[in-house]
């Protein structure tokens, strides 16, 4: 979906010239003939706005007539207005809200038409027809031409058209926006190709996917906005809109789309009619587009069995979606029209820059793109009928090659549904898994992100399932996003750091000027990631350089090179060397040289014996970076994306399974570091931690940023805040020193700089065409010269134009030979000698030599063969390897490299750059592309508009003229958008700046003026009205504009400081015969404020007993036009700027030393928090383990011994069984007479067998017994004492005991945890303390204090406001809501109070006698480590300012030295003396008035500060605690 504005007069006509009456004018061009034939169906009336119109013509799905358009969308009046006048209303009651302004710029003619149409209107109540105006523009127009002119117009055409073209010039209202539906490209193939009921059907569907778009918006995108400067946004009824098909684009090829003209006219739920709120609807576009979209495709699915696959579009972009079977080459086909009018199109702005000398206006552009379209296609076709144009469509497919079997597959799409291989959605198994896709795709490109972010991209993925019904998908696409919301996502702004009064809150509870979709939020996982990057700044590492390596390493650099580094590079390294935390980060701007300070150190850890791993974003800037260093280096992504488990047969978070080994006390350099994502960082940040490593993030964060989710690397530069890592002194330019120092100014974002380019004649600026010629020109006038030039551009379209003119020009002069060519990405042919570049990293392998070839993305190489197969043979630029590429990888991933986007060019350095930009640059792409030369620098300004070949002609239609722009707008635009990712962190501190913004401040007070206003005037207004004598209250109901002139003179009134009541006696005295008491009411109200007024404005109405007191008390507390008086009145004289620096600087110095003292603890106790989370219950369990272990072991011993001796018995048993069957059996063999026994018949078989038995018997005895030996030697080892095993088996089973174990441990674990948790909160607190108020120092020495003592009581307030607000967010994050105003304002006013001297003190001779205090041990028992320690902490207290002290509560941690009775004596006495002959310190007078003004803010127990204050440590007499607390703020 597209969106284009429409203005208000005749700019809606382009949507009724196609419709099929065939009567459009005989003279008009020939493109408005066709469209005019063409036979669209009439609009339909859309939305459930129509309701608010109380009318049944106008209805959904009615058909939209030509004056009811011209009534809405011309004038802004009820669509039937033409009926209702003819019916006798007034022009008041057809009215929508304010009609539409008729602006004229006071151009005479158009003035002069403008006040006819108003007669016209007032004489005969009625509209003008449009005929009644054609000849209204002729006779009123005829004697302007004549006067303008000086001829007479040769027919009425020629005045029409000189009018018009004024009225071109000037920018109408705006009327309506028109949202233009169009189904992906395989639909309107399929319904150009299909039978007729085929394509009637995708059409129907079409409409009804546009129906279900525009109702969504109804509920979440289309608001209106009221009061003051629109501050509020509101709910709607609806939109009132017309749907217009229309079935091919403005070149003839097949189109199937909608234009949906929404109304400006919008209903609020109040029933007043308002404008359509714009700014949400643009914001949102992109969401209703991707409904539209799922829906379409959900729909073809389930009604016709259509089946759609995803188009891909490479890395980091979302697929499309294209109905499955039609092939890419028959859609590309039907656009070949838009394609082939560009060229015609560049050769007409080519044509009108010749003879002109201007590139083209705004309104020029779309007829020159308009003659382009009608020179490339067949002007002289008669009209065709929609029959027609689809008989014209299938006989082009049909003359392709390949057309019968396309037109034959696509009347069997519909019937294939089976092929469609998106699964059906169930939610039980892919819900889960869709909110973490969407969620992933959301975070993957950006640390925050709306609602409105994740339904778009909930749309997206919905689209690669099936759904059994339109009403699932909208119910998992709603749960998607609610569940993201909801439980994934962490709101960043859902505080407000103003305490509004409820008249300022909707009923949410938030401020009214909240806005639709204004939620931020990010993710758990990236705040815990930008937090631990954040902390890894000041993570202590045992690894680091000592300074003598540092020195002898600068000592060899400047021997071998002949140069020593500057002060920043050694500094810069030095830093990085020494600074023995995890992380650090270090700032080189384009052309400073970082790259010899990371050489440095990298030589000097590794003659440490460490090793030094270099990372980079890209592989070929880990080339460059091992090149440069001389160590290996690598891409980023081939460390984390094994670390992050994305490899697919190793698990992840393991240092074994990562390409490069990872030791303790290694260091990774990453190099680029701004082009690093946050996952990125915080992946590499895991490995160097669990090796034990450091991580040195070297880069620029105000050069190109990540492509995905980035900003951290910015946000850790802002926070270490320091100057030691940071280069500033250019080299590159070599010694021209101003080109230097205009390069830092333009990283600064400095437009002024564009002077400096201008001076040097390095500004060229013209239409598109002529600065792509011109550029190629003079880059190959570099290369011929003999110098390094780099040719950049700002789009990949603009870079394939400038590759192919290179290569033109290659060709003429024989360098290319195009004998033979090789078919590359991207449509373009690559012959012997061109340059071409690789766009993906690969790894080829050689079956036959088992050798492997890598290419990496970026690689430039020259041609040197090319195979009949398409493969390439080619040499590397840069190293002159030769290698091959595979026919495939050359078709999909190679293009032509002579020219290059801005991403490409980061990194490089040349003799010159020529750049060629556009809108498309940004202030990072800008100053990139200023500083790859070495000695110049040009710049090539597309000085032309942005075509936007879509549009039709009517959405030029009273947009005004706007003039191409400049070359230095184009540059200012440029330098002023400021793209750079940011982290969340950062966001937070831009919500709160936002929040405390004055001109929010100033937006919400006058809203909340005017809403006690109107209460005022509703609340006595009307019994004023009832008390008028006879029928004057009638008389004014019934006017036309009612009590609303009556309204405004009350409004007027209380504005300036008068209550309206006291003059309605005045202004209603003698009206009874008035035509219209409203007016002269008015008048003589106006007339009051004259006589009454004292110059005083924005007064607030008079207290009565309707008054909201909540909202009047803040509206008196927080005026904006107050403050400049309530500074005048406390600080006549003097003012902040006479705070003492010196204190400020060593009070912010000594906050942030305990912030990083408390720092230490709080990692402490995190580290105690982690190592003892349920170490009591983890002991019990493992003893209770351990007892059953052992008891388990015991009874096997038992159990094996038994066994043992059972097999023991058995074995005697079986043994003697078979000694006494060989006894028988031998009996048995004697002689009868000599046998000793009786035997059986058959007693030898017997007793043989049972032999035998007894022998198995006795085997199995014997391997019984063996494994009981087995198991006896098994667990008999380690048993406990024999004496204990009864105990230890009674202990195994008493279950009871062990749980009561249990329960113990878990109590003693939550009270340890909850120690600790409380000692952690304290610590956080005092952090937090203490970092506020060295961000109060800080923010008190800033320039930014206002110079005027006026302005100095609204700068503490917004401070104020400001650090509360900071404050605030962090205590939630404590889980503590608790209000923070109080804590600031009394931390401002002990520093205010701190830093103020007495009027008299001399800046030059501070007073140093509180260092003379001595301090002695507290008893005689003392040890020396504590008496060094005191010593130590008295020195401390001494390198502080006494205000310091003061303010910190440090006065009286110096204990005096204990005296005798006869000194004390004395030292009272010489106390009261000086007390006496001393006159009494006062404060400053501009201190005291700022502190009374900080008291006056609310907080009331502010301390009242005096002198003594100020001179705590002139005070020798030891106060108690609580006494020192109540004067000097509570101790830190």
């Amino acid at each position: 979906m597209t969106l284009r504005v429409v203005n208000s007069g005749t700019g809606y006509e382009y949507l009724l010239r196609s419709v099929a009456t065939n009567d459009g004018p005989t003279d008009a061009p020939s493109l408005s003939k066709y469209y005019d034939a063409k036979g669209t169906p009439p609009g339909r009336w859309l939305g459930a706005g129509l309701a608010g119109l109380n009318t049944e013509t106008v209805a959904q799905g009615g058909e939209v007539t030509e004056s009811q358009m011209a009534a809405l969308y011309g004038e802004g009046l009820h669509p039937d207005a033409d009926m209702k006048m003819s019916e006798g209303q007034k022009i008041k009651d057809v009215q929508l809200g304010r009609p539409f302004a008729n602006f004229t710029n006071d151009v005479p003619v158009l003035v002069a038409l403008r006040d006819a149409e108003r007669r016209h209107r007032q004489t005969t109540g009625t509209l003008m027809s449009k005929q009644e105006r054609a000849e209204l523009v002729q006779d009123i127009g005829r004697e302007f031409f004549i006067e303008e002119h000086g001829i007479e117009p040769q027919s009425g055409r020629e005045v029409v058209n000189w009018v018009n073209g004024l009225k071109d010039n000037v920018r109408q209202s705006v009327s309506g926006f028109d949202l233009t539906f169009s189904p992906a490209k395989s639909v309107s193939v399929a319904w150009a190709l299909s039978d007729e009921e085929t394509a009637r059907r995708i059409e129907a569907l079409h409409h009804q996917a546009v129906k279900e778009a525009i109702a969504w918006a109804e509920d979440n995108v289309f608001f209106t906005r009221s009061g003051k400067q629109g501050r509020e946004q509101v709910k709607t009824k609806g939109v009132i809109a017309s749907e217009f098909k229309h079935y091919d684009t403005r070149t003839g090829d097949p189109d199937l789309h909608s234009h949906v003209l929404v109304s400006n006219k919008v209903q609020a739920e109040d029933g007043r009619w308002l404008s359509l709120d714009s700014k949400a609807l643009h914001k949102q576009a992109q969401a209703i587009s991707h409904r539209y979209d799922s829906i379409l495709n959900t729909l073809l699915s389930n009604q016709m069995g259509y089946t759609f696959t995803a188009c891909d579009h490479g890395a980091n972009k979302e697929p499309t979606w294209e109905i499955d079977g039609i092939s890419e080459s028959l859609m590309e086909s039907f656009s070949k029209r838009r394609r082939g009018a560009q060229p015609v199109y560049k050769r007409l702005v080519e044509e009108f820059v010749a003879a002109r000398g201007a590139t083209p206006n705004s309104v020029e552009v779309g007829r020159l793109w308009q003659q382009a379209i009608l020179e490339t296609r067949d002007a002289k076709r008669e009209p065709e009928s929609l029959t027609e144009l689809r008989a014209g469509w299938k006989a082009e497919v049909a003359a392709r090659d390949t057309g019968a079997e396309e037109l034959a597959a696509i009347a069997q799409l519909a019937a294939e549904d089976t092929r469609d291989e998106r699964p059906i959605f169930h939610a039980e198994d892919h819900l889960s898994g869709l909110i973490d896709e969407v969620l992933d795709t959301v975070v993957r490109r950006r640390s925050y992100f709306r609602a409105s972010h994740v339904a778009t991209a909930a749309g997206g993925k919905l689209q690669g399932y099936r759904f059994a019904s339109l009403a699932e998908r909208d119910l998992i696409h709603a749960t998607v996003v609610e569940a993201i919301v909801r439980d994934k996502a962490i709101s960043l702004n859902d505080f407000d750091v103003l305490e509004l009064p409820e008249a300022l809150k909707n009923t949410a509870g938030k401020a009214r000027d909240t806005r639709a979709d204004s939620e931020l939020y990010t993710t758990q996982d990236i705040l815990d990631t930008e937090d631990k990057a954040l902390g890894a700044l000041n993570e202590p590492v045992a690894a680091f350089a000592p300074s003598a390596a540092i020195d002898k390493a600068l000592d060899e650099h400047e021997a071998q090179a002949g140069f020593r580094l500057n002060s920043g590079q050694e500094s810069m390294a030095r830093y990085l060397l020494t600074c023995g935390t995890l992380a650090a980060t270090g700032v080189g701007p384009a052309g400073t040289g970082k790259t010899a300070s990371m050489r440095l150190v990298a030589n000097v850890w590794a003659n440490e014996g460490r090793n030094v791993i270099g990372l980079a974003p890209s592989a070929q800037a880990a080339d460059v970076l091992s090149e440069d260093l001389g160590f290996d280096a690598f891409t980023i992504d081939k460390l984390t994306y094994t670390w992050r488990g994305n490899h697919p047969t190793k698990p992840g978070h393991s240092l074994k399974d990562l390409p490069v080994s990872i030791n303790a006390g290694d260091m990774i350099i990453v190099d680029e570091a701004g082009m690093a994502s946050t996952p990125n960082i915080g992946s590499l940040l895991e490995i160097a931690e669990e090796a034990g490593a450091v991580v040195r993030f070297i880069g620029d964060h105000k050069q190109l940023g990540a492509v995905e989710n980035g900003g951290l690397f910015g946000a850790m530069v802002n926070a270490a805040d320091r100057t030691d890592n940071q280069l500033s002194e250019v080299v590159r330019f070599g010694g021209d020193s101003e080109q230097s120092a205009i390069s830092l100014r333009l990283r600064d974002g400095d437009s002024s700089t564009f002077d400096f380019y201008l001076e040097r004649g390095w500004v060229n600026g013209g239409a598109r065409g002529d600065m792509l010629d011109k550029a190629a020109a003079d880059y190959l006038a570099d290369i011929s010269s003999g110098k390094t030039s780099l040719l950049i551009a700002a789009t990949n379209r603009d870079v394939a134009e400038l590759n192919e003119t290179i290569r033109a020009h290659y060709i003429a002069q024989s360098v290319v030979d195009t004998t033979v060519e090789a078919q590359l990405s991207r449509g373009e042919k690559a012959g012997l000698g061109d340059t071409i570049l690789a766009r993906k990293n690969q790894t080829f392998y050689d079956d036959e030599t088992a050798t492997s070839t890598r290419i990496n993305n970026g690689t430039l190489l020259t041609v040197t063969g090319i195979a009949e197969n398409g493969s390439i043979t080619a040499r590397n630029q840069t190293t002159g390897d030769e290698l091959c590429l595979p026919a495939d990888y050359v078709h999909d991933n190679v293009q032509l490299g002579y020219a290059a986007t801005v991403h490409r060019a980061q990194g490089s350095t040349v003799d010159c750059t020529r750049a060629v930009i556009d809108h498309h640059v940004d202030r990072a792409g800008l100053y990139v592309a200023l500083t790859r030369g070495k000695i110049a620098n040009h710049i090539y300004a597309v000085t032309e508009h942005q075509l936007d070949e879509l549009a039709e002609d009517g959405h030029y239609h009273y947009q005004g003229i706007r003039h191409a722009p400049s070359a230095r707008d184009v540059f200012n635009k440029a330098i002023s958008r400021d793209n750079s990712p940011k982290a969340a962190r950062e966001v937070i501190a831009d919500v709160v700046d936002e929040q405390t913004s004055p001109d929010r401040m100033m937006g919400l007070w006058l809203m909340g003026k005017d809403e006690a206003t109107n209460d005022f005037i509703d609340a006595y207004l009307p019994d004023w009205i009832d008390t008028l004598p006879g029928d004057l209250a009638q008389k004014i109901e019934a006017s036309d504009d009612g009590v609303a002139p009556i309204r405004y003179g009350w409004a007027q009134l209380i504005d300036a400081g008068i209550d309206p009541r006291t003059v309605m006696d005045a202004a209603t005295r003698d009206i009874d015969n008035a035509h219209d008491p409203a007016r002269l009411i008015r008048y003589r109200l106006d007339e009051q404020l004259r006589l009454r007024d004292t110059g005083k404005r924005n007064q607030l109405p008079p207290v009565s007993g309707q008054t909201d007191i909540e909202l009047d008390t803040w509206l008196r507390t927080h005026n904006p036009y107050d403050r400049a008086e309530t500074a005048r009145l406390t600080g006549q004289e003097h003012n902040l700027n006479r705070l003492n620096q010196e204190v400020l600087a060593e009070h912010a110095r000594f906050a942030r030393s305990k912030v990083e003292s408390l720092t230490w603890q709080e990692a402490s106790i995190t580290t105690r928090l982690h190592e003892d989370k349920n170490a009591a219950v983890n002991e019990v369990q493992a003893n209770f383990q351990q007892v059953r272990l052992d008891a388990a072991r015991i009874r096997a011993y038992e159990q094996a011994m038994a066994d043992h001796s059972a097999a023991l018995r058995e074995e005697e048993a079986a043994r003697a069984d078979i000694e006494h069957q060989r006894l028988l059996a031998e009996d048995y063999t004697r002689p009868v007479a000599d046998q000793a026994y009786d035997h059986d018949a058959a007693g030898y078989g017997t007793y043989q067998q049972r032999i035998d038995q007894a022998h198995t018997c006795l085997e199995n005895a014997q391997q019984r017994r063996k494994l009981a030996q087995q198991a006896i030697e098994d667990t008999g080892a380690n048993l406990p004492e024999a004496g204990l095993w009864d105990e230890i088996c009674y202990r195994a089973d008493d279950q009871e005991e062990w749980d009561k174990r249990l329960r113990e441990a878990e109590h003693h674990d939550s009270e340890h945890t909850y120690r600790l948790q409380q000692r952690l909160d304290t610590i956080r607190r005092e952090k937090m303390d203490f970092a506020d108020r060295a961000d109060i120092a800080t923010r008190l020495r800033a320039e930014e204090i206002p110079h005027e003592v006026a302005d100095h009581a609204g700068y503490i307030a917004d401070e104020v406001n400001l650090l509360a607000a900071q404050r605030t967010y962090e205590l939630r994050r404590l889980g503590v809501d608790e209000p923070a105003q109080e804590a600031i304002r009394e931390m401002m006013a002990d520093t205010i109070a701190a830093a103020y001297e007495p009027a008299n003190t001399d800046y030059d001779e501070p007073d140093t006698s509180y260092n003379e205090v001595e301090e002695e041990p507290p008893t005689p028992e003392t040890t020396q480590e504590a008496d060094n320690t005191d010593n130590a902490q008295d020195e401390d207290a001494d390198e502080l300012h006494e205000g310091t002290q003061a303010s910190l509560g440090l006065g009286d941690e110096v204990p005096e030295k204990p005296q005798s009775h006869d000194d004390k004596d004395e030292s009272d006495t010489a106390q009261q003396s000086d007390e006496e002959n001393t006159p009494e310190p006062k404060l400053h007078p501009g201190a005291q008035a700022s502190l009374d003004f900080i008291a006056s803010l609310g907080l009331d127990d502010a301390p009242h500060i005096t002198a003594t204050h100020s001179n705590n440590h002139d005070n020798k007499e030891q106060a108690p605690t609580d006494d020192l607390e109540d004067e000097q703020g509570p101790e830190l």
